[in-house]
């Protein structure tokens, strides 16, 4: 089952306005705590979230080999709520309420030579992934880039386009710079808008492990974690098309900061930045275990 025929109920325009609504009356703590409970809930009463999170930890323990990562209910309550977590820091995120100098990068070198591009007014695509939270590093690029008269670009599915946009528009922090396209509507047209987009110094976000829900059959497989998946051809078409300069980039949350990390491609022909992109998915797995929020049955 791919992950568009499951309904992501948590990410509903009316559960992210009551999350907002909850996050400006209670705070952070208070639904961090309602989070817990929710998914202790949803776990217990939801037999496919169980099923689709413990055949997650099977490959991991496979391809790892470490007991830790055997299926257990604790290690899918652990993902899970993981998950829940990250949707209520969404909401320092959208609030603008995160501290920036939480914001690492733990390889320094290649976050001074990002931040150097920044500033040079590069053109920068960032092929993204379901790790971590990057909702918080797209908030802190949009945030950045009003140095910049250019556009943070985000592609999501149409059904989670309009109700991030609606989301966004119903807040009085949102950000006249970002700009959200659906992913089933990409065609020449939006493909010279985000061209013209770059030029100017923008930077756009693109998913690299999710195929659309228009086109299911445009994907191809690849190996990961010693298993095959399948990837969207979509994405790395339109990096090798566009041909700017391409990071993969997760951010992960570290305690109470998040690391952020980049890789930079030096070769944008789609069928290298495939393989270096699974490569890039097994090192932030590895990492960030409980943050890998595929909860469907990712593998073939």
């Amino acid at each position: 089952m791919e992950w568009f025929n499951i309904k992501e109920k948590s990410a509903g325009e009316k559960r992210l306005l009551i999350s907002w609504y909850l996050y400006k009356v209670l705070g952070t703590r208070v639904l961090l705590l309602i989070a817990f409970f929710v998914t202790l809930i949803t776990l217990l009463t939801n037999r496919d979230l169980r099923t689709y999170s413990g055949k997650y930890f099977e490959a991991l323990y496979s391809y790892t080999g470490e007991k830790k990562y055997k299926p257990s209910f604790l290690n899918s309550l652990r993902h899970v709520l993981s998950y829940a977590e990250s949707l209520v820091y969404k909401m320092e995120a959208f609030a603008g309420t995160y501290n920036v100098d939480d914001i690492c990068f733990p390889e320094e070198e290649a976050g001074q030579k990002f931040f150097n591009q920044m500033k040079d007014k590069e053109g920068l695509l960032f092929i993204c992934n379901h790790i971590g939270n990057i909702d918080i590093m797209k908030a802190f690029l949009s945030d950045y880039n009003h140095s910049r008269p250019s556009t943070v670009s985000v592609f999501l599915q149409k059904e989670h386009c309009k109700t991030f946009n609606n989301f966004i528009n119903s807040l009085e922090t949102k950000k006249e710079n970002l700009r959200i396209y659906p992913i089933e509507e990409f065609d020449v047209t939006t493909i010279s808008e985000l061209d013209d987009n770059l030029k100017d110094g923008g930077i756009a976000f693109i998913a690299g492990d999710r195929i659309a829900s228009n086109n299911p059959d445009r994907c191809i497989e690849a190996d990961f974690m010693n298993k095959r998946i399948h990837l969207p051809v979509g994405t790395f078409k339109l990096a090798e098309i566009l041909n700017y300069k391409t990071y993969f980039i997760s951010c992960i949350r570290n305690k109470h900061k998040y690391d952020v990390y980049l890789e930079e491609q030096s070769d944008n022909s789609a069928n290298v930045l495939q393989k270096n992109f699974t490569n890039f998915l097994e090192k932030m797995v590895q990492i960030a275990p409980y943050q890998f929020y595929h909860f469907y049955d990712i593998f073939m």
